[in-house]
């Protein structure tokens, strides 16, 4: 069986609509606050336009970046402020701390998944 990557944008409008029909949310999870989403780039977009932050407000991200991660932020209102990465993959704090005072978040994550 042969796998490909789409290169198709993946937070299109109908990408973001709402699903009709029921949906069963697992019963350890708040029905009122949990959202069922595609993909995590739409989690990001959403999660952005839950915090309340004003548009434009800046999230710092790790240079080491896909646009998977940055293009939703983008398209939520997001100025997105890019700080360097060690040859390891750790973060350089001393850069994102100096690039903070322009920031609203932080995003973070893991490299390797």
């Amino acid at each position: 069986m042969k796998r490909f990557v789409t290169i198709l944008p993946g937070l299109g409008p109908d990408l973001l609509a709402s699903v009709r029909g029921r949906r069963s949310v697992p019963s350890w999870l708040s029905r009122k606050r949990t959202y069922l989403l595609p993909a995590a780039r739409h989690a990001l977009y959403w999660g952005w336009k839950a915090s309340g932050f004003p548009r434009g407000s800046g999230v710092l991200v790790p240079a080491f970046v896909c646009n998977s991660v940055t293009q939703p932020l983008e398209q939520a209102g997001a100025r997105i402020i890019l700080f360097n990465v060690n040859a390891d993959l750790s973060p350089d704090w001393e850069d994102a701390a100096r690039r903070a005072r322009d920031a609203k978040a932080l995003l973070w994550y893991h490299f390797l998944g």
